[in-house]
């Protein structure tokens, strides 16, 4: 405002006349505008515009790092997909592995319980003949003295000699009845 008052004095009242522009207040205006727009520019607008690179730049930086990260972290899923099928794959081939190394001792098993059944099933056969053996030997022995005592009351009252009695017990053994 000072240097407008200086300015219109200097120039007089002459540039107050027809349509009211005054040349030197136009210049005035503009040397006061460029002024403005330089300390503005220093002041303002580079570091206005220095900080806004500076964010931007900050952005994309970020926004690269997020990008980064989304492609380390599906990496990340296909390489754990490719782990896990893997671990599936192992997985059925130690179970298919067991199975196949079990069945061998699996009809080792059955083989050896069929030859010890067979094995028990001798031994009680042997077994039971020896107990029918015994039986048999013991009935044949009771059989013999009913017979003995049997013959005796049927020939008490005839007299047969001794050897006569062994013959006729010999001929029942003979012949087993």
């Amino acid at each position: 405002m000072i240097f407008q008052t200086l300015i219109t004095q200097a120039a007089g009242d002459s540039a107050n006349k027809g349509l009211g522009i005054d040349p030197i207040q136009i210049a005035f205006y503009l040397l006061c505008f460029v002024i403005a727009m330089l300390v503005l520019d220093k002041a303002l607008f580079k570091p206005l515009s220095k900080l806004l690179d500076e964010r931007e730049i900050r952005i994309d930086k970020a926004l690269d790092e997020a990008e980064e990260i989304e492609s380390r972290l599906a990496n990340i899923d296909n390489q754990a997909k490719t782990i896990t099928d893997t671990a599936k794959v192992e997985a059925r081939q130690i179970v298919e592995d067991a199975i196949s190394s079990v069945e061998p001792v699996k009809k080792q098993v059955i083989a050896d319980a069929e030859h010890s059944k067979h094995d028990i099933l001798a031994g009680a056969n042997v077994q039971a003949d020896k107990i029918v053996a015994t039986a048999n030997a013991q009935a044949e022995k009771e059989v013999m003295t009913i017979v003995h005592k049997a013959i005796q009351k049927a020939t008490a009252n005839i007299t047969l000699s001794e050897n006569a009695q062994k013959e006729i017990l010999a001929g029942i053994v003979n012949n087993k009845l």
